[in-house]
Formats: C-alpha cells, sequence, structure tokens
C-alpha cells in the first residue's frame, strides 16, 4: 500500500484516521516510517511526505486569500 491509495481510505473515512491537520501529518510520516521499516517504501511517498507542508501552506494561502490577515500569518510560520 502507498500513500495514494491511504488517501484513498482517508477521503473515504476522515474521522477513522484522523481529527486535525496535525493528527494527518503525524499519520502520513508513521505510515512512511513503516514502509521504509519494512522495506516497502516507494519514491512517489517520500516525494509526498517532503512535499506535503508546502502543499497545505499553498491551499490553505489560496482558500483564504480574501483575508489578508490569515495569508500574512500562513506565509510568515510554519503550519
Amino acid at each position: 500500500m502507498n500513500i495514494k491509495s491511504i488517501l484513498a481510505y482517508i477521503k473515504f473515512r476522515p474521522a477513522m484516521f484522523v481529527g486535525s491537520f496535525k493528527n494527518l501529518r503525524e499519520f502520513i510520516l508513521g505510515f512512511n516510517i513503516a514502509n521504509q521499516m519494512n522495506h516497502q517504501e516507494e519514491f512517489i511517498d517520500n516525494k509526498f511526505v517532503e512535499q506535503f507542508d508546502d502543499w497545505v501552506k499553498a491551499t490553505l494561502i489560496k482558500e483564504n486569500e480574501n483575508s489578508l490577515e490569515i495569508v500574512k500569518e500562513l506565509a510568515e510560520n510554519q503550519v
């Protein structure tokens, strides 16, 4: 199983897997580490984990583009 397939499960039943963004991030990191330890990691999984925080930050900025205060805070801080 890779990140793409686990995200499909999460999308179908998000509350079953995670509650908040931080939980989602930790779940994905744990999933990736487990795959590495079992020698089942895939290149796409590692790339996804590396770029996940930047993707979330860009998405939040785009979704809140009408709120300058939120965009400024997101741009200045780590998500």
